[in-house]
């Protein structure tokens, strides 16, 4: 096929740019959703108050990360297998040529061991976080009480408990001076009170 002169060839496709740049977008999507949830207050509030960020809700933005973490998984692994000659070269000594734990492989291990110990064991500063995170799903948003669903019938059973207790109480109260046993009630003495009908 003849090409103009000074024209360059068509690009062939970049696996390696495409597994970048999903990595890249997912890794912003998912920053963003995991910001917003880990300040959001937990499914029931969230749903009861109509919790949203950037008009997305809780469940929203769970899917959101949960498919997103899939994509840069995958593609990170995809991206980390077509550059595994460029990681070994960085874990690879300059003079001896042999694999070598340099200093930067070394301080990334060591952080990545701090922060999985410190969550084990609940120390700082992984426990800071989750306190930080515990704080804004429950305290930080205040609980609304029960869902609206069963705000009205929590009421309606304590209005129905009120009406019980009042009748009870109403019961209960004692009869009037001079009141008499009915004509059928079994004898008692003078000085008792019967307790089904508290008549004399």
């Amino acid at each position: 096929m003849n090409r103009k002169p000074g024209s360059h060839p068509p690009r062939r496709f970049d696996g390696r740019g495409l597994a970048v740049f999903l990595v890249t977008l997912s890794f912003i999507v998912m920053l963003t959703s995991g910001a917003a949830l880990f300040i959001a207050p937990t499914g029931r509030i969230a749903n009861d108050m109509g919790w949203t960020f950037l008009w997305l809700s809780r469940d929203t933005l769970q899917s959101l990360h949960v498919a997103f973490s899939v994509l840069f998984v995958a593609f990170g692994l995809a991206h980390l297998v077509m550059n595994a000659r460029s990681l070994i070269r960085h874990l690879r000594d300059r003079a001896s040529h042999r694999l070598v734990v340099t200093r930067e492989a070394g301080i990334a291990l060591l952080l990545t061991i701090l922060l999985i110990a410190t969550s084990i064991l609940a120390l700082p500063p992984s426990s800071v976080l989750h306190d930080l995170n515990h704080y804004f799903r429950t305290t930080y948003w205040g609980d609304p009480g029960p869902p609206r669903g069963q705000r009205n019938a929590a009421q309606s059973d304590a209005a129905q408990g009120n009406a019980a207790t009042s009748a009870s109480q109403a019961d209960a109260a004692p009869i009037e001076a001079g009141a008499r046993l009915p004509a059928d009630h079994p004898p008692i003495a003078d000085d008792e009170a019967c307790s089904d009908c508290h008549r004399k």
